[in-house]
């Protein structure tokens, strides 16, 4: 319990602590160790809480992947399962994110939705890093953070609370239309993992949605906007 307090602490919170988000990243300082800080801390918790409590005597009765949702059976059907779960993702987030969109301009008119729709400049960053990098980003997302939330809080606190932790584990980007759509994906890989019985499938979904996002969609839009 304790180390799952640190982590929530320093980990869930990193963006905020770290970055000291807001107002800004100091993005000429910002080094690839600080992209991948959040996920090394998720799963040296997760290596620490499994040394705790199950190796030795117990280690052969309870397996780590079975602690963490990682099922063997069938993996290449559970990975396509997810890569049409990810396209789907797409889909449900753009419909929502028009819906938010339609909401926050009925409250506060067009100022806000300009200001809720503006890409973070952490994300811009993200999406001018090399391609290998990039990918490295969405593969310790989809894969690490669907262990630690997917795999390991959500059997033992609920959907709920594992997403509004993985939504506090985002709040760096400072974008209320992003967290809207953070909310959204957390929901959708939870009901997936809920379906399939593990988290192979919500983990190539999360990935395959970080991957085009990084590597399609924002620098498309950005090249868009630079040519207009």
């Amino acid at each position: 319990m304790l180390v799952l307090a640190a982590v929530f602490l320093f980990g869930i919170f990193t963006p905020v602590v770290s970055f000291d988000l807001p107002p800004e990243i100091d993005l000429a300082t910002l080094s690839y160790t600080q992209l991948f800080l959040f996920q090394a801390l998720l799963l040296a918790s997760l290596a620490t809480w499994y040394a705790l409590g199950y190796l030795g005597e117990r280690e052969a009765t309870t397996p780590w992947w079975v602690c963490f949702g990682l099922r063997w059976r069938r993996v290449p059907v559970e990975l396509g399962v997810g890569v049409v779960a990810g396209v789907g993702a797409w889909l449900v987030v753009l419909a929502a994110a028009l819906v938010w969109a339609l909401v926050l301009s009925w409250i506060g008119g067009e100022e806000l939705v300009d200001s809720a729709g503006e890409t973070p400049e952490l994300i811009v960053y993200m999406a001018g890093l090399p391609v290998v990098v990039r990918l490295l980003i969405s593969l310790a997302a989809g894969g690490i953070e669907e262990l630690f939330f997917r795999g390991f809080l959500q059997p033992r606190i609920g959907i709920p609370l594992t997403t509004a932790l993985f939504v506090c584990g985002h709040l760096g980007y400072g974008q209320p239309l992003m967290l809207f759509g953070i909310t959204v994906l957390s929901l959708l890989y939870s009901a997936l993992v809920k379906w399939r019985g593990s988290i192979w499938a919500a983990a190539a979904a999360h990935t395959l949605f970080d991957a085009v996002q990084l590597l399609v969609v924002i620098p498309a839009a950005l090249e868009l906007v630079e040519g207009g």
